[in-house]
């Protein structure tokens, strides 16, 4: 197999995604023009492409509804509990759905995608309301090779004018049969919960459909791509009709399971809000649908959600099915809340839905942290901390390589233009370099890494007077800032918005040393604010002019021994939304730099610092100079202790935009970036990972998507 888009250059996969979004042409036009190879901003990277299948016998539940009203109703509530509980899918026959009327919306689907481009363009848009054709391209890590007819109901009344004319009647008569569907499977599945017969209906958790006409062209190199990606359905219901080619696929105990089509049957699956409701008694799973040479495949997925009206209003488990056994599994979350979480997720329940659950709220509620995890005894980390496997990657550069170290001495001086050079070459290769004679005392250095330490080891009851969960002001922060798994640590924040050192904003405990060490940092902050600008080959006071670098945050964390440190990270994997980040830490090695796809150990040195370059200064730099990933382990030894001080602009001056210096541009350099302020990449940054590979190619001229 070829080299993923990882391997490419970003910015030619985001000119090329731009230029197929421009075209509104979609999947079926790349396919008309005659492509052998698909484009790279298709290809999937190989582990997501697992095609490990489970046993060709093993198959969804079959449900036949006949005599629903009558006789065999209890049989087939029950038939729906079982494949609800360990499928989360069955296929349904006899349901009230007409063949004719199915294979007329098949073929609707297909009239309308195989229209003249130019009539389909009339309905094109990328936005999330009202009817449109909606591009394959909703997935940042790859596109999925389909093109999307997305209709939407939003109070469940089947409003004709919403659907394009080629397909109006056929979607009409189709939806007003999978309405009347819906109502009696709200009826069966609650219960087969255990609960009165309209209690579903009585939530008012189904009332707004959204059908979703899929076309699935043939795919020259349907090896290195998918149809549709693996996901769950953010929604409490789905109701699904498909031709009769077969690529959807169900993941049951491990394995890929294919789901081939039932000439008559339609498919049913819980979606993630229903799980919730059932209190993990019925289960969403994970599906996607394979590319293939043979096409097109065909497919209408409706979802069943509530209305807009009711997206602020908390859905939670059913209080019948709580018992002092049996409490609560996750907290009350409206559609609105979960969908916001769901978007940033990868669209997988296994993601998005540990983050409400109970357990990671009774710790948030403890107001403990990680380190009242290891007071009390704990053999195995809380499953939130868990990573995924791919993401505790441990390949390391030979030990040799290290972050290059620079010698400050003499820098008002004689050596000036040595150490400017030596920073120009550390922030353009490394992104980090290594600091010692930078004018901060060690003693002030210790002292500061026993403050924090005493902070962390005060009794629990005196650091929850410093805990909160919000953005601003003097507090403890709990580890659990990364919605896929926390960071094992805990960590006081304390800020200076003008860069005054305000002493009552910090500890008693820890003011002290705080405040002598924060004032030698913004004096070496200053230092390297214009030595940087040097190095960038600009005045010695540009940075400063900008006024880019004024605040700033410092973050004292404190990494407790982890029994199983495999399993997590001290901090997740990031790079900076700042400028310049200074860091300071003790002697348990825990730190690690990628560069050039490897992960390279930065050991304590007694007495010196490390700075690292932040994402809004390569947006300054014009790309010069680099903002770089890193993360910290978790270990068995503890505890682990740092300080990161971060600059940036003023709250005041969070609007102002921030661009590549004027005089590092120039006809043959345009502009790498767009103008930016801290504001806008903030936003950014957290939707994103807080990883600038995703974070910047957002921001860059070349292949901006309006």
């Amino acid at each position: 197999m070829e080299a993923t888009p990882r391997a490419e250059n970003i910015n030619s996969l985001a000119e090329e995604m731009k230029a197929f979004l421009e075209s509104k042409e979609g999947v079926k036009g790349l396919v008309d023009s005659g492509i052998t190879k698909i484009p790279s901003f298709f290809i999937r990277p190989a582990d997501s492409m697992d095609a490990t299948l489970a046993a060709p016998h093993l198959q969804i539940p079959e449900i036949d509804l006949k005599g629903f009203e009558g006789e065999h109703r209890r049989e087939i509530v029950d038939a729906i509990r079982d494949a609800a509980q360990t499928w989360g899918f069955f296929r349904m026959v006899n349901h009230g759905v007409p063949v004719p009327t199915m294979e007329n919306m098949i073929d609707a689907i297909r009239q309308f995608h195989e229209q003249p481009q130019d009539v389909k363009k009339a309905w094109y848009s990328r936005n999330e309301s009202g009817q449109r054709l909606v591009d394959c391209n909703t997935n940042i890590k790859a596109a999925a090779w389909r093109d999307t007819l997305v209709v939407e109901f939003p109070d469940g009344e089947i409003n004709e004018q919403a659907i394009p004319q080629v397909c109006r009647k056929a979607t009409s008569e189709y939806m007003k049969h999978i309405v009347q569907l819906k109502d009696t499977l709200s009826e069966l599945i609650s219960e087969a919960l255990g609960l009165r017969r309209h209690y579903l209906a009585s939530i008012k958790c189904m009332e707004r459909a959204l059908i979703q006409c899929h076309y699935h062209p043939p795919c020259p190199q349907p090896e290195l791509t998918l149809g549709t990606s693996t996901h769950t359905d953010a929604s409490f219901l789905t109701i699904l009709l498909e031709n009769n080619i077969d690529r959807l696929q169900v993941l049951h105990q491990d394995q890929w399971v294919d789901v081939p089509h039932r000439h008559g049957y339609l498919i049913a699956n819980i979606g993630d809000l229903l799980q919730i409701v059932s209190n993990d008694k019925f289960k969403s799973v994970i599906h996607r649908v394979l590319a293939g040479r043979v096409g097109p495949r065909i497919s209408a997925a409706c979802f069943f959600a509530p209305m807009p009206a009711l997206k602020d209003k908390p859905y939670g488990a059913a209080e019948e099915l709580l018992t002092a056994d049996n409490p609560p599994i996750y907290k009350r979350t409206s559609l609105h809340q979960y969908l916001s979480c769901y978007k940033l997720n990868g669209k997988d329940a296994r993601l998005v839905l540990p983050h409400f659950k109970n357990s990671r709220h009774a710790f948030l509620e403890s107001k403990e942290g990680v380190k009242g995890l290891v007071d009390s005894g704990i053999t195995k980390i809380p499953s939130f901390f868990i990573r995924p496997a791919d993401s505790m990657d441990a390949t390391l550069a030979a030990p040799h390589l290290q972050i290059p170290e620079i010698d400050l001495k003499g820098f008002e001086g004689e050596h000036r233009r040595e150490i400017v050079d030596a920073i120009r070459d550390a922030a353009q290769t490394w992104g980090f370099f290594r600091m010692v004679n930078h004018g901060v005392p060690v003693p002030t250095m210790e002292n500061m890494i026993d403050a924090i330490r005493q902070f962390h080891e005060q009794p629990q009851d005196v650091k929850k007077a410093w805990y909160s969960r919000n953005e601003s002001g003097q507090r403890l922060v709990d580890c659990n800032t990364n919605i896929k798994a926390a960071a094992w640590r805990d960590t006081l924040v304390v800020e200076f918005p003008d860069g005054e050192i305000n002493e009552q904003a910090i500890p008693q405990v820890c003011r002290k040393a705080t405040s002598e060490y924060m004032k030698h940092i913004v004096q070496l902050k200053d230092t390297l604010s214009e030595l940087i600008s040097e190095a960038l080959g600009l005045r010695r006071h540009y940075l400063a002019s900008i006024k880019c670098m004024e605040r700033a945050l410092i973050q004292c964390h404190y990494h407790p021994s982890c029994p199983q440190p495999e399993l997590t990270l001290g901090t997740s994997t990031h790079t900076d939304a700042s400028f310049l980040t200074i860091l300071l830490e003790n002697n348990i090695d825990r730190f690690q730099v990628l560069h050039q796809d490897q992960w390279v150990n930065v050991p304590h040195r007694h007495g010196y610092l490390i700075a690292n370059i932040g994402d809004l200064l390569q947006i300054v730099s014009n790309d010069k100079f680099k903002s770089v990933i890193h993360r910290v382990l978790a270990g068995r030894v503890d505890p682990r202790i740092s300080a990161a001080c971060f600059f940036a602009p003023m709250p005041a001056l969070k609007d102002k935009p921030y661009g590549a210096a004027e005089e590092l541009v120039t006809a043959d350099n345009p502009p790498v970036y767009k103008r930016t302020s801290l504001h806008q990449y903030l936003s950014c940054y957290k939707l994103n990972g807080k990883d600038a590979r995703l974070v910047l190619p957002h921001f860059k001229n070349s292949c901006h998507v309006e």
